[in-house]
Protein backbone atom coordinates (compact mmCIF):
# COMPACT_ATOMS: atom_id res chain seq x y z
CA UNK A 1 0.00 0.00 0.00
CA UNK A 2 2.81 2.35 0.91
CA UNK A 3 4.56 1.51 -2.32
CA UNK A 4 1.43 2.39 -4.33
CA UNK A 5 1.02 5.69 -2.50
CA UNK A 6 4.66 6.55 -3.12
CA UNK A 7 4.22 5.84 -6.84
CA UNK A 8 1.12 8.06 -6.97
CA UNK A 9 2.87 10.91 -5.17
CA UNK A 10 5.83 10.63 -7.52
CA UNK A 11 3.55 10.69 -10.57
CA UNK A 12 1.65 13.72 -9.27
CA UNK A 13 4.92 15.53 -8.63
CA UNK A 14 6.09 14.86 -12.18
CA UNK A 15 2.77 16.09 -13.58
CA UNK A 16 2.98 19.29 -11.55
CA UNK A 17 6.51 19.89 -12.81
CA UNK A 18 5.40 19.33 -16.42
CA UNK A 19 2.51 21.73 -15.96
CA UNK A 20 4.85 24.38 -14.58
CA UNK A 21 6.92 24.13 -17.75
CA UNK A 22 3.89 24.27 -20.05
CA UNK A 23 1.62 26.78 -18.31
CA UNK A 24 1.85 30.46 -19.04
CA UNK A 25 2.81 32.78 -16.19
CA UNK A 26 -0.32 34.72 -15.23
CA UNK A 27 1.50 36.95 -12.77
CA UNK A 28 0.32 40.59 -12.52
CA UNK A 29 3.45 41.78 -14.33
CA UNK A 30 2.89 39.48 -17.30
CA UNK A 31 -0.86 40.14 -17.39
CA UNK A 32 -0.34 43.90 -17.33
CA UNK A 33 2.03 43.75 -20.31
CA UNK A 34 -0.53 41.83 -22.36
CA UNK A 35 -3.46 44.00 -21.27
CA UNK A 36 -1.52 47.17 -22.11
CA UNK A 37 -0.74 45.83 -25.57
CA UNK A 38 -4.38 44.92 -26.18
CA UNK A 39 -5.30 48.47 -25.13
CA UNK A 40 -2.81 49.86 -27.65
CA UNK A 41 -4.46 47.75 -30.38
CA UNK A 42 -7.88 49.06 -29.42
CA UNK A 43 -6.55 52.63 -29.42
CA UNK A 44 -5.05 52.22 -32.90
CA UNK A 45 -8.34 50.86 -34.24
CA UNK A 46 -10.23 53.70 -32.61
CA UNK A 47 -8.14 56.15 -34.68
CA UNK A 48 -9.63 54.87 -37.94
CA UNK A 49 -11.98 57.51 -39.43
CA UNK A 50 -15.65 56.65 -39.62
CA UNK A 51 -17.24 56.38 -43.09
CA UNK A 52 -13.88 55.71 -44.76
CA UNK A 53 -14.64 54.35 -48.23
CA UNK A 54 -13.46 50.75 -48.61
CA UNK A 55 -13.12 49.19 -52.08
CA UNK A 56 -11.74 46.05 -53.68
CA UNK A 57 -8.55 47.98 -54.52
CA UNK A 58 -7.30 47.18 -50.99
CA UNK A 59 -7.14 43.47 -51.80
CA UNK A 60 -7.86 42.87 -55.50
CA UNK A 61 -6.19 39.46 -55.57
CA UNK A 62 -8.25 38.03 -52.71
CA UNK A 63 -11.52 39.47 -54.03
CA UNK A 64 -10.79 38.14 -57.51
CA UNK A 65 -9.73 34.68 -56.32
CA UNK A 66 -12.93 34.04 -54.36
CA UNK A 67 -15.08 35.52 -57.13
CA UNK A 68 -16.83 38.17 -55.03
CA UNK A 69 -18.72 41.15 -56.41
CA UNK A 70 -20.24 44.32 -54.94
CA UNK A 71 -17.82 44.57 -52.04
CA UNK A 72 -17.64 48.33 -51.49
CA UNK A 73 -18.71 49.72 -48.11
CA UNK A 74 -18.06 52.53 -45.65
CA UNK A 75 -15.93 51.69 -42.64
CA UNK A 76 -17.57 51.64 -39.23
CA UNK A 77 -15.81 50.93 -35.95
CA UNK A 78 -16.14 47.42 -34.48
CA UNK A 79 -19.11 46.82 -32.20
CA UNK A 80 -16.77 45.31 -29.61
CA UNK A 81 -13.19 44.07 -29.14
CA UNK A 82 -12.82 41.42 -26.43
CA UNK A 83 -10.22 38.93 -25.26
CA UNK A 84 -11.33 35.30 -25.58
CA UNK A 85 -9.97 31.84 -26.22
CA UNK A 86 -7.60 29.83 -24.05
CA UNK A 87 -5.86 32.90 -22.63
CA UNK A 88 -9.09 34.18 -21.10
CA UNK A 89 -9.53 30.82 -19.31
CA UNK A 90 -5.92 30.84 -18.11
CA UNK A 91 -5.09 27.64 -19.94
CA UNK A 92 -2.81 28.86 -22.72
CA UNK A 93 0.36 26.78 -23.05
CA UNK A 94 3.93 27.82 -23.68
CA UNK A 95 5.95 28.43 -25.76
CA UNK A 96 3.22 29.55 -28.19
CA UNK A 97 1.73 32.24 -25.96
CA UNK A 98 -0.99 34.01 -27.89
CA UNK A 99 -4.11 35.99 -27.11
CA UNK A 100 -7.29 35.67 -29.17
CA UNK A 101 -8.88 39.08 -29.67
CA UNK A 102 -12.43 38.82 -30.99
CA UNK A 103 -13.42 41.79 -33.14
CA UNK A 104 -17.16 42.00 -33.75
CA UNK A 105 -17.88 43.31 -37.23
CA UNK A 106 -20.45 46.14 -37.47
CA UNK A 107 -23.69 45.27 -39.22
CA UNK A 108 -23.66 48.64 -41.00
CA UNK A 109 -20.82 47.44 -43.25
CA UNK A 110 -22.95 44.66 -44.74
CA UNK A 111 -26.02 44.61 -46.96
CA UNK A 112 -28.98 42.28 -46.97
CA UNK A 113 -27.66 40.10 -49.82
CA UNK A 114 -24.00 39.95 -48.83
CA UNK A 115 -24.44 36.22 -48.16
CA UNK A 116 -24.24 35.79 -51.96
CA UNK A 117 -21.07 35.14 -53.99
CA UNK A 118 -18.65 35.32 -51.06
CA UNK A 119 -19.34 39.03 -50.54
CA UNK A 120 -19.23 38.55 -46.78
CA UNK A 121 -15.81 36.90 -46.98
CA UNK A 122 -14.47 39.66 -49.23
CA UNK A 123 -15.76 42.42 -46.95
CA UNK A 124 -14.40 40.60 -43.91
CA UNK A 125 -10.96 40.61 -45.56
CA UNK A 126 -11.15 44.24 -46.68
CA UNK A 127 -12.20 45.28 -43.18
CA UNK A 128 -9.06 43.62 -41.83
CA UNK A 129 -6.98 45.39 -44.51
CA UNK A 130 -8.04 48.72 -43.01
CA UNK A 131 -7.32 47.46 -39.49
CA UNK A 132 -3.84 46.29 -40.53
CA UNK A 133 -3.00 49.61 -42.18
CA UNK A 134 -3.67 51.57 -38.99
CA UNK A 135 -2.10 49.02 -36.65
CA UNK A 136 1.19 49.38 -38.52
CA UNK A 137 1.22 53.08 -37.61
CA UNK A 138 1.59 52.29 -33.90
CA UNK A 139 5.11 52.36 -32.45
CA UNK A 140 4.06 49.69 -29.91
CA UNK A 141 3.48 47.17 -32.69
CA UNK A 142 6.48 45.46 -34.22
CA UNK A 143 4.79 43.53 -37.02
CA UNK A 144 1.39 42.56 -38.41
CA UNK A 145 1.04 39.36 -40.44
CA UNK A 146 -1.75 37.48 -42.18
CA UNK A 147 -2.89 34.03 -41.09
CA UNK A 148 -6.08 31.99 -41.45
CA UNK A 149 -8.79 30.74 -39.13
CA UNK A 150 -8.49 26.94 -38.86
CA UNK A 151 -6.61 26.93 -42.21
CA UNK A 152 -9.68 28.28 -44.01
CA UNK A 153 -8.29 30.51 -46.78
CA UNK A 154 -11.54 32.45 -47.07
CA UNK A 155 -11.34 33.45 -43.39
CA UNK A 156 -8.06 35.33 -42.88
CA UNK A 157 -7.10 36.87 -39.56
CA UNK A 158 -4.35 39.20 -38.34
CA UNK A 159 -1.42 38.20 -36.15
CA UNK A 160 -0.01 41.17 -34.26
CA UNK A 161 3.45 41.12 -32.66
CA UNK A 162 4.28 43.67 -29.95
CA UNK A 163 7.50 45.61 -29.66
CA UNK A 164 7.68 44.57 -25.97
CA UNK A 165 8.27 41.07 -24.58
CA UNK A 166 6.96 39.33 -21.50
CA UNK A 167 10.53 38.65 -20.41
CA UNK A 168 13.96 38.08 -21.89
CA UNK A 169 12.99 34.52 -22.83
CA UNK A 170 9.27 34.86 -23.45
CA UNK A 171 7.30 36.55 -26.22
CA UNK A 172 3.65 36.61 -27.19
CA UNK A 173 1.39 37.70 -30.01
CA UNK A 174 -2.25 38.60 -30.54
CA UNK A 175 -4.62 37.08 -33.07
CA UNK A 176 -7.35 39.44 -34.26
CA UNK A 177 -10.31 37.25 -35.20
CA UNK A 178 -13.37 38.89 -36.84
CA UNK A 179 -16.74 37.69 -35.55
CA UNK A 180 -20.30 38.56 -36.50
CA UNK A 181 -23.80 37.90 -35.25
CA UNK A 182 -27.22 38.42 -36.81
CA UNK A 183 -25.88 39.78 -40.11
CA UNK A 184 -28.13 37.64 -42.30
CA UNK A 185 -31.39 35.77 -42.01
CA UNK A 186 -30.59 32.22 -40.89
CA UNK A 187 -32.92 30.73 -43.50
CA UNK A 188 -30.65 32.14 -46.23
CA UNK A 189 -27.70 30.11 -44.96
CA UNK A 190 -29.16 26.60 -44.77
CA UNK A 191 -27.35 23.78 -46.60
CA UNK A 192 -30.17 23.33 -49.11
CA UNK A 193 -29.53 26.79 -50.60
CA UNK A 194 -26.92 27.59 -53.23
CA UNK A 195 -25.69 31.13 -52.66
CA UNK A 196 -22.90 31.09 -55.24
CA UNK A 197 -24.30 32.47 -58.48
CA UNK A 198 -22.32 32.02 -61.67
CA UNK A 199 -24.96 31.33 -64.31
CA UNK A 200 -25.38 34.51 -66.36
CA UNK A 201 -28.75 34.92 -68.07
CA UNK A 202 -29.17 38.20 -69.94
CA UNK A 203 -26.80 39.95 -67.56
CA UNK A 204 -28.47 38.58 -64.42
CA UNK A 205 -26.55 36.14 -62.25
CA UNK A 206 -28.60 33.07 -61.36
CA UNK A 207 -27.95 30.43 -58.70
CA UNK A 208 -25.67 27.67 -60.01
CA UNK A 209 -27.83 24.64 -60.92
CA UNK A 210 -27.62 21.88 -58.33
CA UNK A 211 -26.10 18.67 -59.65
CA UNK A 212 -28.40 15.69 -58.96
Amino acid sequence: MASGATYTDSTNLKLRELLKEAQHDYSPESTNIINDFVCSIKKAIDQIPEDLQVTADLGPGFVRDIGADKVEFKFKKPKSIEIGGSYSFQCVARPDVHVDLFLRLPKECFYEKDYLNYRYHAKRFLYLCIIKKYLKLSSLIQEVRWSTFHNEARKPLLVVYPAARLSANAAFFVKIIPTSTSLFCASKLILERNNVRSLNQEGVLQATPEVQ
